[in-house]
């Protein structure tokens, strides 16, 4: 049983300002008791159609994520988030070095722009629709 099937819904809402490529600015807080901790998923307007294999009907639609982002610290109105998970670089094996360069652990980065020109599908913008995860 999942905590939507108890009742609960996640919390909602959107970028309201991207700091940096790791950093960005939700609009809901603790007032809409967000949490330090929660982790949000940034989502694009697109969306992937499930199909059914027999029919060709679409049985539905999964919303795509652009990246993850966790809550690092909670104000009444707003919340800050950032990347958390990690990607690997460089060494196609644990060897400090090969022909790819030394192996590296770095923190995930989100891509952005500025202004409100359209992009990438992964790119984050301010207005993008967030959603807690569960």
């Amino acid at each position: 049983m999942t905590d939507e099937d108890q009742g609960y819904t996640p919390i909602e809402g959107k970028v309201a300002h991207i700091v940096n490529g790791t950093t960005a600015i939700i609009n809901r807080g603790s007032n809409d008791d967000v949490r330090v901790g929660d982790v949000f998923a940034v989502l694009s307007d697109e969306v992937e159609e499930i199909k059914d294999p027999d029919t060709g009907d679409i049985l539905g639609e999964l919303p795509l994520e652009k990246i993850r982002l966790k809550v690092t610290s909670v104000d009444e109105r707003m919340s800050t988030l950032e990347t958390y998970r990690t990607v690997v670089t460089g060494g196609l094996t644990d060897s400090t070095f090969d022909i790819f360069g030394p192996r590296r652990e770095t923190q995930e980065r989100m891509r952005f722009e500025r202004s409100e020109r359209p992009s990438v599908d992964k790119t984050v913008r301010v207005s993008d629709r967030v959603i807690e995860i569960l």
